[in-house]
């Protein structure tokens, strides 16, 4: 069962112009966030419903891919959070419904359904909840093979690109399908239901063996460089011991002609903007991690801006928060010590 993705010009939500930052939606740096989002949603009377949201990690568990984002009501919104969350005409979540599932054809695999309700967090359990703090809620969409999901936010355009799927589950769990920001993760259904959704009839006919990659990928024959393209918008991760010396930020002489390579693909696709992320895995300090990711990010940064003068080029710091394996072996590690380079071309369909 799938659904078109509907897309509403070159940007993408890759490079939204934002009213929030990552920074004010989750100051904390124990709060991942991996993008954050701006929508309007029209009200059920006529008025117009404005949010601000952060898509911040995604979870592959048995039976299905959990993804955690936040939503509050933004100033002068019409609007309510359980009215955003009212369910479309097929019954499927208006907001956070789907994953990419094919980029030639821009359609989208939707959340996981058993018994006509949406494995997710629904209107009804908004009740009470104050809608100008950010409230933390769920969806789980199908298992996937893919290390990252494209999230398609609100059917009308807005796609957050390459989340990192980290095999296990947030922790704390709380029990309970939406809690305030920062005081844990909902907890979500039991492996057996969501092994009901995937492959019994109420389910969306999506099971493990009909699962597709949300992206097209490459690598490099080394591995060191990996790139995802969805529908024009790409994202380049290169591991980090290619492009730094150890707890260093200075771009070593490997990595020119990669990072080179790279300026010239965004040269000539015509992007307009670019952000560049940098990660690390999780040894050593927490806050030395942080600005070791951000130093690095604005060293990739000015390579790039040297060689692409008329691009924008945004730096940002994840430390150790977006894990795309795990840290308790060193091939995770090195996986995790990362900087990625995201861009949409002048001629996406986005």
């Amino acid at each position: 069962m799938r659904r078109p993705a509907r897309w509403v010009g070159a940007a993408g939500a890759l490079l939204l112009a934002l009213a929030v930052t990552p920074a004010e939606v989750a100051p904390a740096a124990s709060i991942p966030v991996h993008d954050v989002f701006t929508i309007s949603v029209p009200g059920p009377d006529g008025g117009q419903g404005r949010f601000e949201g952060a898509v911040h990690a995604a979870y592959g568990v048995p039976g299905g891919t959990v993804l955690y984002w936040s939503l509050r009501e933004a100033e002068g919104s019409d609007v309510g959070l359980a009215a955003a969350l009212a369910p479309d005409a097929d019954g499927l979540p208006r907001l956070v419904g789907g994953v990419l599932a094919d980029p030639e054809t821009a359609t989208v695999t939707p959340a996981l359904v058993v018994d006509d309700r949406c494995l997710c967090t629904v209107a009804e359990d908004l009740e009470g909840v104050d809608g100008h703090a950010f409230a933390t809620m769920y969806t789980i969409f199908p298992p996937s093979s893919s290390p990252t999901i494209d999230v398609d936010v609100d059917g009308a355009g807005t796609v957050v690109i390459g989340v990192p799927v980290v095999r296990g589950h947030a922790e704390p769990l709380v029990q309970a399908p939406v809690v305030p920001m920062g005081a844990g993760w909902p907890s979500f259904p039991r492996e057996e239901v969501l092994r009901e959704a995937v492959g019994g009839p109420a389910g969306v006919g999506q099971g493990p063996e009909t699962a597709q990659d949300m992206v097209g990928r490459s690598e490099s024959e080394d591995g060191d460089v990996r790139v995802e393209e969805s529908a024009g918008a790409r994202l380049v991760s290169i591991q980090a011991d290619v492009l730094f010396a150890w707890d260093e930020a200075e771009i070593t002489d490997r990595a020119r002609a990669t990072l080179l390579d790279a300026a010239e693909e965004i040269g000539d696709l015509g992007a307009e903007e670019v952000v560049v992320t940098g990660h690390t895995d999780s040894t050593g300090d927490v806050a030395r991690n942080d600005e070791l990711s951000l130093e690095r990010a604005e060293a990739v940064r000015d390579l790039l801006a040297d060689v692409l003068p008329d691009v924008r080029i945004r730096a940002e710091g994840r430390g150790q928060w977006e894990p795309v394996a795990g840290n308790d072996d060193p091939d995770g590690r090195a996986q995790n010590r990362r900087a990625t380079i995201a861009y949409v071309g002048a001629g996406s369909t986005r």
